[in-house]
């Protein structure tokens, strides 16, 4: 899995965000789902969330 800074005009995936994607998640599987476009402020939600639940 890699984050990649991302140069397309795609929407955020994340719920129902409306912005513009910043960074693209690639997986390792290959197909049309194979990558996961996310902008900064979804981003840092993750993470914190990550950070949470690490902390427990």
């Amino acid at each position: 899995m890699k984050l990649i800074k991302n140069n397309q005009k795609v929407r955020c995936e994340m719920g129902v965000c409306r912005n513009l994607a910043d960074y693209s998640i690639t997986l390792d599987r290959v197909g049309i789902k194979s990558r996961i476009h996310i902008c900064k402020d979804c981003l840092n939600e993750l993470k914190r969330i990550i950070d949470e639940q690490e902390e427990e």
